[in-house]
Formats: C-alpha cells, structure tokens, sequence
C-alpha cells in the first residue's frame, strides 16, 4: 500500500475517475459539485490510493507467479484468452519487470474486475437508461462484489477445483471480513461509538456479510422479523438519505417539538460527525449496544 508505484491511476487514463460515472469535467452541475466534495473530503485521494494499491499487487503478484513453470501455468489458465495473441508478450513483460502497455492493461483488468471503471463493466440496461442509472450506479459496488465471488469461487467449482474454490473462499472472507472490521471499528472511534471487545464476533460477521449489502439494521428490522417482502426491497433500493431528510424535515418541523437530529447525517461531507457528535447519535448507538449485551447475559442465565 505504501510502497512504490510502478502502476499508477495516470498511466491508465483513470487519474480523475472514481466509477464510470463519475468523472470530472462532466458538464452537469451536479457533477462538478459532487467531485468538489469528494476532493474536499479526501475521498478521492484514498480512491486514488486503493486503486493504485490493487493495480500494483496485482502486477507484483503476477511477477511472482510467472517465476516457476507451475506458477506461469496457472497464470495462464488465470487469464486464459483474453490477451489472445499478446499472451507471451505479457508473460515476458512480467518476467523482466518491464512497465509495458500489456502489463498497464493487465492491471487495469486487474481493478476493472474489483470496481466498475467504465461502462464495460455494466449490463445493457443501464447503458439505454439514461435517467435512472444513479439508481443501479449505488448499488454497482455490491454486485460487483457479487460479480467476483462468482468468478472466483463458484467457477472455480464448477471446472472440477473444488480445492480451490473452497481455498479461495476462505480467502476472500478472511480479508474482506478483517478489512471491513478494521475500518469499521475506526470509524466507530470516529464517531465517538463504543467499542467493546465482546462485540468483535457479531461485528465480524456483519463485516462479512456487508460486503454484499446485508446490514445489521435490514436484518433486525425486516428479516428477523419475517418481512421478507419488504427487506428484499430494502436491499435492492438505492439509499437516498438526502430524500430521506427532507421528507423527514417536512413531517416533523410543522410539530411543537419536532425531532429532526437524525437529519444530520444527510449533510453531505461531515454529516455522520454532526449527528454522532451532536444530534446524539453515539449516544443512542451505545444505549443500544448496551441494552443488546443486558438482553443476551439475561438470556444466557
């Protein structure tokens, strides 16, 4: 991660592109604004970072591979024909350690297969449908993730491999899950939330499961308690907490004593920090926590 880059998001054309749609000098105002912020928050430069961090792991873990006579064999059968004529090219490249335009192309695949870059990586439908592509677009991270569970587990078991399908597996629900936990927890800290080692294991688990869009609020909320019809829609759907806000805003001002501190979290940039920190967020969050592990010791006796 903090290495040297031998890959880097400018070679590649994608030093200004977070997902296919959104890009700057995008004539829409909206664009423009939304790029702002992502710059003034310093989204983009950890988007910069993850993606240059994925490009160059995966070159060098390609390097590593085409070392040994088996290694290159499986790299080949990795990549199988989509290089077509420019496979030895590619595999010589990787031996020298040559930054060639096949070895550029290579990561870009790389990350392409992780995040939806361009509209490659997008169905048919969401090409023609013009106006409500936002609508497949926050949801495009999940299926991507989806999208390579498929590749590198189920089809892997479908060839015969069961061996590795079940080690990749393994794999990749060993480092999403400690991934996903590890920034959690961060932000938790952040947010002022409490953090209690007995939370770990559930913690784990939604870390896990969140990767495919699943949360701990849908499955209380809706499939815990049967409201399957419901939670599906609830997965599917795109989060619209602006929309939210302002609907929330509408029903609850024209009231004596109105409660609009959730509102805050819709503020775009610092909107978590707002609510936590004072809408008493982290306040509710720990009240919570602290009734779940009463509930279960009682339960446990």
């Amino acid at each position: 991660m903090f290495g040297t880059k031998q890959l880097n998001l400018v070679d590649n054309g994608l030093e200004q592109v977070i997902t296919n749609e959104l890009a700057v000098n995008d004539p829409r105002i909206t664009a423009r604004a939304l790029d702002k912020l992502f710059t003034a928050v310093g989204f983009r430069a950890i988007d910069r970072l993850s993606k240059e961090t994925v490009m160059n792991s995966a070159f060098k873990k390609a390097q590593q591979m085409v070392k040994s006579p088996k290694g290159e064999a499986a790299f080949r059968r990795k990549i199988g024909k989509l290089y077509g004529d420019d496979t030895e090219a590619l595999i010589a490249d990787l031996k020298a350690g040559e930054i060639t335009e096949n070895v550029k192309f290579y990561g870009f695949n790389e990350l392409s297969g992780l995040q939806p870059l361009n509209m490659l990586e997008m169905p048919q439908a969401y090409a023609d449908m013009k106006g409500g592509r936002i609508l497949y677009m926050l949801k495009s991270f999940t299926v991507k993730q989806l999208d390579m569970v498929r590749r590198e587990v189920l089809q892997e078991w479908k060839k015969g491999n069961k061996v590795e399908a079940v080690k990749k597996a393994g794999l990749l629900a060993g480092y999403i899950t400690a991934a996903n936990l590890t920034t959690q927890t961060a932000i938790d800290m952040l947010l002022g939330k409490e953090v209690n080692p007995e939370d770990i294991p559930d913690k784990a688990l939604w870390a896990l499961l969140g990767n495919v869009g699943m949360n701990e609020y849908m499955w209380n909320k809706y499939l815990k308690q049967g409201k399957i019809v419901e939670g599906t829609l609830a997965y599917v759907s795109p989060a619209t907490p602006i929309i939210d806000a302002l609907l929330t805003l509408g029903t609850e001002l024209p009231k004596d004593d109105p409660k609009i501190e959730a509102t805050l979290r819709a503020v775009p940039g610092i909107g978590p920090f707002l609510y936590n920190w004072l809408g008493g967020g982290a306040e509710k969050y720990n009240e919570r926590q602290e009734k779940k592990r009463r509930d279960e010791l009682l339960g446990r006796d």
